[in-house]
């Protein structure tokens, strides 16, 4: 995708092996215009590994001149530094176990080596939550109005962990409780989310964070008006969190984020929406997005957002329902599409191009066309079908149906009950949430078309971040006939000839798959059954990767 420029610099690069001509851009906007006039048959650009370049002839860009174009977009590859900043007052008790599923299944998908083109290649993730202060009428005992939970980390593992708790230890992960009036201190965990240095912020990245919530916030005044003898001055404005502080005004919050470069992002139920849309247009900056009454939608209005603040979308849908297709599409190139919320239809069938494409919530149909497309379901039911180049099919939560059509496609049905049906060339089947296997996680998806035939030769792809008892070394394969004998194998993984079922062994020989009950027993269970065409699979039929 090209950018328009904001910046135009001109330089002419001599053809001398000597040599070299450093630009220092640090300063500079970061979209830049180059005209390269080469005056020699080669010539070598250096580049920073988070610097992106795009070559273009002048189709590209009906206003260019010259033929040799350089276009450098050093935000398509940006380095993204996201906190979620976490509701936990008592509201917020019915929102958060369905959180605590998705929350880490779209840090899995952001971190897709598939998707770096959207979401970009360099992520770090931080977890920080708040309720409200800690004194009578505006909150309870052990109440807190910001709490730094996870500083920035590319360890999906750990988000993970700290949202849902350690298996077999009590009282561990994310428990929504306190919070005693309605408004609570969202304000002030944004301030604090600003000004916390040790959250790890790193320079030059692009920091959004993301603040989840049910509940309208408090505002400058509200703490001594509500308890006089408890909140005695006004709030500073600075980092550190005082207990007679009452909470800051919208101005201090604006100038935190403008000087720490920070966009704020609200994941704000229906019934709040228009008061953070009120407060993004005070800041000046920000995005408001709705999530369901339980948060089911929670990784699609992410995903949206982070994607919005990349400036990536060619194509942004509303949350009705819609149909897109080539008529739609008034500028060519590559497409990405985020169709929102609503069952949508997306028909990419004649539009040149390999294109990206978000359902969103609701029950979306996608058809590709003749590039290599990457699809992701969303949240609900969905339907994807490839075309004949080699598509990538996403399906997220729901039980949805992905059709690769011809080419050799990568299927991963995700949470939920999927159809894969990998169709005609050498078809990849994905396994892999991010994190330890769980059958919510990962679903029990129907493999409907496995082959292993000359030119259709599919392959099984497990990854050890969610099957974690799977060695660098290898792993046992065992067949069995039933599945009762599947419980007892010494395998890994293993294939029940009479169910045509496939299973994860966490625990060996001892009886059953495993449990998850806690980290010496990890959870293991069936994750994926086979159409009656299917051969008997092989361990050559499986793939393992990190």
């Amino acid at each position: 995708m090209i950018f328009p420029p904001k910046e135009r610099s001109h330089f002419r690069v001599k053809k001398e092996p000597e040599g070299f001509l450093v630009v220092d851009f640090s300063a500079m906007a970061s979209k830049l215009y180059l005209p390269i006039s080469v005056s020699g048959s080669f010539f070598y650009i250096f580049l920073h590994q988070a610097d992106c370049l795009t070559f273009c002839h002048t189709t590209c860009n009906t206003k260019a001149k010259e033929k040799n174009l350089l276009y450098l977009d050093t935000n398509c590859m940006a380095t993204n530094d996201i906190v979620f900043l976490q509701d936990l007052t008592g509201s917020y008790y019915d929102d958060l176990p369905r959180l605590k599923v998705l929350l880490p299944a779209v840090v899995n998908r952001l971190t897709s080596p598939y998707l770096t083109n959207i979401f970009g290649n360099d992520l770090q993730f931080g977890l920080a939550s708040f309720k409200d202060k800690p004194v009578p009428t505006l909150g309870e005992p052990g109440d807190y109005v910001y709490q730094k939970e996870v500083s920035l980390t590319t360890d999906a593992a750990l988000i993970k962990t700290t949202v849902t708790g350690t298996p077999g230890i009590p009282g561990t992960g994310f428990v929504a409780t306190g919070g005693a009036d309605e408004p609570e201190s969202q304000l002030e965990a944004l301030l604090h989310a600003a000004l916390d240095s040790s959250i790890g912020y790193r320079v030059g990245s692009k920091r959004l964070v993301f603040l989840a919530t049910d509940a309208t916030y408090h505002i400058a005044g509200d703490g001594a008006a509500a308890n006089p003898t408890a909140i005695t001055v006004a709030n500073n404005g600075d980092g550190v969190i005082d207990p007679n502080e009452d909470y800051p005004d919208i101005a201090q919050v604006q100038t935190a984020l403008i000087a720490n470069d920070i966009i704020p992002v609200f994941l704000a139920t229906s019934d709040v929406k228009s008061t953070y849309d009120g407060l993004v247009s005070s800041l000046g900056r920000g995005i408001v997005t709705t999530l369901d009454s339980n948060s089911e939608n929670v990784a699609d209005v992410i995903k949206f957002a982070i994607a919005k603040a990349n400036a990536v979308i060619t194509i942004e849908g509303t949350d009705g329902d819609e149909n897109i297709d080539a008529s739609n599409i008034t500028t060519p190139g590559n497409q990405v599409v985020f169709a929102g919320a609503g069952n949508d239809t997306i028909d990419l069938f004649g539009v040149p191009g390999n294109h990206f494409v978000d359902g969103g919530a609701g029950f979306d149909v996608i058809y590709g066309g003749g590039g290599q497309d990457i699809f992701d379901g969303g949240s609900s039911d969905d339907n994807l079908y490839g075309g004949n180049g080699n598509d990538t099919l996403l399906g997220s939560s729901g039980n949805d149906v992905l059709r690769g059509q011809g080419g050799d496609d990568i299927l991963q049905g995700d949470s939920g009950k999927d159809d894969l049906f990998g169709g005609a060339g050498n078809d990849r089947f994905i396994f892999d949430t991010g994190s330890a296997f769980t059958t919510d996680d990962l679903g029990v998806d129907i493999i409907n078309d496995f082959q292993r035939v000359a030119g259709n030769t599919d392959t099984i792809e497990l990854s050890r971040d969610t099957f974690t008892v799977l060695g660098s070394s290898g792993f046992i394969f065992a067949t069995v006939s039933t599945n009762a004998a599947a419980e007892t194998s010494t395998g890994n993984i293993v294939y029940s000839t009479g169910t045509r079922s496939l299973f994860y062994n966490a625990n060996g020989a001892t009886p059953g798959f495993g449990s998850g009950s806690s980290l010496a027993d990890p959870q293991g269970g069936l994750f994926a059954t086979f159409a009656s065409s299917t051969p008997t699979l092989i361990a050559t039929d499986f793939t393992i990767v990190d």
